[in-house]
């Protein structure tokens, strides 16, 4: 099995291990796995081994982070870089992030809530300026950056960025890291990926997504890969695929 780990984390398959069994999915030599962030490179691994006429076993994306503008009416993920220029006015916008005054951490997870602040603006110039405000964010604060996203994915931890705070064994395997600024910068570096080729020459093309994901949109998400697969719509999970109590009124 090939397993690629969300950004920041490194031994996360353990939060996952048990629900693959559930499903039946005991992972072999060949199967490529991916998290979060991961998927895509999941995918990109997959293709890679596709065009060298190498075996893929099963493709299992959990909680992929594709973003509404990777979704096109083709089998092809719109993922290739973008113009890097972006128009003066809005640098603006990403300069005041490095404002003493501005606590503002904005991660490469928090898109949808970021598009939604600057819905007026075409698409590719917003995706430049959330990818500018990410380093932007990344470069001002290290620590902060990383425990933000932790938080977004789902973890409950402490003040002290390295020890996972939870009631859940299977979080206290899972190890963060911090990442360096050319791995935030490569998860955008990302080639086109034709999804039904994937599908075709793949033993099996399986996503799991939680319902009520905060962090993509999950039916439009599972809408999409539900044409190349088999897709499972997990009720009352977060992002990490963990079930999220319910908040008594």
């Amino acid at each position: 099995m090939r397993y690629f780990s969300g950004f920041g984390l490194y031994g996360d398959y353990a939060l996952f291990e048990s629900l693959l069994y559930d499903f039946g999915y005991v992972p072999n030599h060949y199967d490529i796995i991916g998290f979060s962030s991961g998927a895509l490179s999941a995918l990109q691994y997959a293709m890679q081994r596709i065009v060298n006429k190498q075996r893929v076993g099963r493709v299992i994306l959990l909680s992929p982070l594709l973003y509404t503008h990777h979704i096109s009416n083709n089998s092809v993920l719109n993922i290739a870089g973008l113009d890097s220029d972006l128009i003066t006015s809005f640098k603006r916008n990403v300069e005041n992030l490095d404002s003493k005054n501005n606590t503002q951490i904005i991660t490469h997870v928090s898109f949808e809530s970021f598009a939604r602040e600057f819905s007026h603006i075409n698409i590719y110039t917003l995706w430049n300026l959330f990818k500018k405000a990410c380093i932007h964010s990344y470069k001002k604060d290290k620590l902060k950056y990383h425990t933000t996203l932790y938080k977004q994915l789902g973890f409950h931890i402490t003040d002290d960025i390295m020890c996972l705070d939870s009631h859940n064994n299977k979080e206290c395997r899972v190890f963060t890291q911090f990442e360096k600024l050319t791995t935030l910068r490569n998860l955008w570096d990302i080639h086109a990926i034709d999804l039904e080729k994937i599908e075709k020459k793949s033993q099996k093309f399986v996503v799991f997504i939680a319902e009520n994901d905060r962090i993509t949109n999950s039916k439009l998400i599972s809408k999409y890969l539900s044409q190349f697969g088999i897709c499972y719509i997990l009720k009352g999970r977060n992002h990490i695929l963990q079930k999220v109590a319910n908040k008594r009124a």
